[in-house]
């Protein structure tokens, strides 16, 4: 048998991109806007708590984590669900941001961490671009945290959160 071709690998591709926004409702980059937060994630235990806290926010919810960058002062996440969903983690993550902020002593501002429009990405070209995005931001800020070695992004620790 013949190896498929491009343009068979492309279909298969695309077909794959259809049912994954047919089963979750959607695929959506949410990013809160950086520069009107105060910094959030300080420490390895504050980027620990961030990813883990996304992850049991999107699990709550029946969130599928596509891919993630925690930066010091916003989020970027590539999430499957319907856009309502999007909303049901942001405020699991927030409130939980907030105690976790607070037993460290730190009162943080966290009016702005939010997202009040996610995109929803409509095409397999987008999504490939915003996954590219999300996960180039870490190694924008700091060369050592390619996407293939960025610690504290659930895709790349291979522990995804996936709707059941």
């Amino acid at each position: 048998m013949a190896n498929p071709s491009f343009h068979d690998k492309e279909t298969a591709c695309e077909f794959r991109f259809r049912d994954a926004c047919d089963r979750f409702g959607g695929l959506w980059h949410y990013c809160t806007p950086g520069q009107l937060n105060e910094s959030v994630n300080l420490t390895p235990e504050d980027y620990d708590f961030s990813v883990n806290n996304l992850a049991v926010s999107a699990a709550e919810a029946g969130v599928t984590v596509v891919t993630d960058s925690h930066m010091v002062n916003h989020l970027h996440a590539l999430l499957g669900c319907r856009r309502e969903l999007c909303f049901a983690v942001q405020e699991a993550y927030l409130y939980r941001l907030k105690k976790h902020l607070q037993a460290k002593g730190r009162d943080v501002y966290l009016g702005d961490f939010r997202c009040d429009d996610p995109i929803l990405i409509t095409a397999l070209g987008m999504v490939r671009t915003e996954i590219v995005y999300i996960n180039r931001n870490r190694y924008v800020v700091d060369p050592n945290y390619t996407p293939f070695s960025d610690p504290w992004s659930l895709a790349i620790s291979g522990a995804f959160i996936r709707k059941s």
